[in-house]
C-alpha cells in the first residue's frame, strides 16, 4: 500500500488524440553554446530557459556544452556496472545522509513522498569537493 500514489488530476493522461498538439511537442532543449555569444540578451535568454523547462516540464536536453560523448557514454556505462553489482557491494554505500560525497538508496523520497517511489538512486555530489577518486566505488573507477 505503500507504493500506491494518490489519483490526481495532473497525473491523469489525458485521452489520445490523433490531431492534438502534445504530438508536435518536444522536449525542451537548452543550447549552452549561445551562452558565449557576445550579445547580453542571448545569455539572458538561455539562462532563463533552465527554469522556465525545469518548472513546466520538469527535465530538459542540454545540447553544446562541452562535455564529450566518450565522457558521458563512459558515466552511463559506470552506472549500470554499479546497479549490476551484488548487493553487499552496494550496501556500503547505502544511506539516507545527503552530506556524504556519495549514496546509493531506495525510495530516495519515503519519509517526504505521498507515496514510496520504488527505484534505487546513485547520487555522487562533486561540487564544492569533489570525493578523491578512491572513495567512489570501483564500478565508477
Amino acid at each position: 500500500s505503500i507504493f500506491i500514489h494518490p489519483l490526481s488530476p495532473s497525473l491523469c493522461p489525458a485521452p489520445y488524440k490523433p490531431n492534438s498538439s502534445i504530438i508536435s511537442t518536444s522536449i525542451p532543449v537548452i543550447n549552452l553554446g549561445r551562452i558565449l555569444e557576445k550579445d547580453p540578451n542571448t545569455r539572458k535568454d538561455v539562462i532563463e530557459k533552465v527554469p522556465d523547462a525545469a518548472e513546466k516540464w520538469g527535465f530538459f536536453q542540454v545540447v553544446n556544452h562541452g562535455i564529450p560523448v566518450e565522457d558521458l557514454e563512459d558515466m552511463l556505462e559506470g552506472t549500470r556496472r554499479f546497479f549490476e553489482q551484488d548487493v553487499e557491494v552496494k550496501k556500503r554505500y547505502y544511506s539516507r545522509d545527503y552530506s556524504r560525497p556519495m549514496l546509493y538508496n531506495s525510495n530516495f523520497d519515503l519519509y517526504t513522498g505521498p507515496a514510496a517511489s520504488w527505484r534505487d538512486t546513485v547520487a555522487c555530489r562533486i561540487v564544492p569537493d569533489p570525493p578523491c577518486p578512491h572513495d567512489l566505488p570501483i564500478a565508477f573507477r
